[in-house]
């Protein structure tokens, strides 16, 4: 059983820190990457950062996303019916002022990572469809889920842009803490 000094629990209070780092401003800091083999251990740290967050602002992408579900485009259905050209938001746009979780980010595709590389540079996402372009704001932070072996892990352009990493491989089930800061803190 480890005591509360232990490496373990000193390095759970670590990535909790950097949460509350991140949490201040999580685009201003592009955000995190989050080294760990899925499970409790990384569970608890997102649940952790849904409490520093609105967990509204947290939306989970998968690695293989559609460009069109991610970047948006032009919503043919509603454009039809209107004869008005309509937009549909991308989940890059929807986490304006958020946090995208992006799984497995050493399985992402190139275009999905230069799409969320464009995103924390410029603060916005242009979507060009049908010789139509349209620019829509998305800054936003990335939590980057980081499942890899040790050979394997998330492309360097993305790397470059996180400021924060977390590694959570040999943290205890035992060293759980509860975060000691609040939403209301980070506030």
């Amino acid at each position: 059983m480890s005591t509360p000094g232990s490496d373990s629990a000193q390095r759970w209070q670590q990535a909790l820190v950097v949460l509350a780092v991140y949490a201040t401003a999580p685009h201003a800091l592009g955000g995190i990457t989050v080294r760990s083999a899925p499970g409790p251990i990384r569970d608890s740290l997102l649940e952790e950062l849904g409490a520093l967050l609105d967990p509204a602002t947290i939306k989970r992408v998968p690695s293989t996303v559609a460009e069109s579900r991610l970047i948006g485009g032009i919503d043919l259905t509603r454009t039809l019916a209107t004869n008005t050209l309509c937009w549909e938001q991308g989940l890059v746009n929807q986490c304006h002022g958020g946090t995208l979780v992006l799984s497995m980010a050493e399985r992402a595709e190139r275009r999905v990572i230069a799409h969320l590389c464009s995103c924390l540079d410029r603060g916005e996402i242009l979507v060009a469809r049908e010789g139509m372009t349209r620019e829509a704001d998305a800054a936003f932070g990335v939590v980057a889920l980081d499942e890899g072996a040790e050979e394997e892990q998330p492309q360097a352009a993305l790397l470059e842009r996180l400021g924060l990493a977390i590694e959570l491989d040999g943290i205890s089930v035992r060293d759980l803490a509860l975060c000691p800061w609040s939403a209301a803190d980070i506030a």
